[in-house]
């Protein structure tokens, strides 16, 4: 089984960090995708799975150094935007897509490559008022969130939020790797009460 992890940040390091671990199977091969470099502000929130001595390097370079120290795990570093023109040239044969990304163009162009091609996907986001999605590509929807002026990576308790959120989806990843079966998790409801 091949599984790409789209964008290698916040919810990308840090979820490929966790199926590296928990999922055993010796057949399957692990890809990370992006075209970012790892700047001083991803190392100042603690959202992100990369080192100050990373600064500058390739994100997707910086990755697999990190997973193999840590983990003594492979996986492929591809530094690529994803756009129409290349998005065909990953395999689909036994393959499982993950949505890691930060913006709506790049998640919509994955979303619409899948259902047209009836690849497994699954789409992992969270908003500033700490709520989350872990969906499965029938089920989901694009949000646009480019009008968004923060940060979630810059707010309190982000990290422990992001970690929280890469954790209950390496749980979903697992449950349809090792059971075929596919779940949805959406914490859509944030409710607040003074103590």
């Amino acid at each position: 089984m091949n599984i790409y992890v789209f964008g290698a940040g916040a919810l990308g390091s840090n979820l490929m960090t966790n199926i590296v671990v928990d999922i055993q199977l010796k057949n399957v091969v692990f890809f990370t995708i992006d075209y970012d470099t790892v700047e001083a502000r991803n190392i100042q929130a603690g959202t992100q799975f990369y080192f100050r001595e990373q600064i500058g390097k390739q994100k997707v370079d910086a990755l697999r150094m990190n997973v193999y120290t840590f983990f003594n795990k492979k996986i492929t570093a591809i530094n690529k935007k994803i756009a129409q023109s290349n998005i065909s040239e990953f395999s689909t044969d036994d393959s499982l897509f993950i949505d890691a990304f930060d913006n709506a163009s790049s998640r919509n162009l994955l979303y619409t490559y899948c259902k047209q091609n009836k690849i497994n996907c699954i789409h992992i986001g969270f908003s500033p008022q700490f709520t989350f999605e872990v969906t499965w590509n029938d089920a989901y929807s694009v949000q646009d969130n480019s009008n968004l002026k923060i940060d979630i990576c810059e707010l309190s308790g982000a990290r422990s939020f992001i970690k929280t959120v890469c954790g209950m989806a390496s749980q979903v990843i697992l449950q349809y790797v090792n059971k075929s079966e596919k779940i949805n998790l959406i914490g859509n409801k944030y409710i607040s009460s003074k103590a």
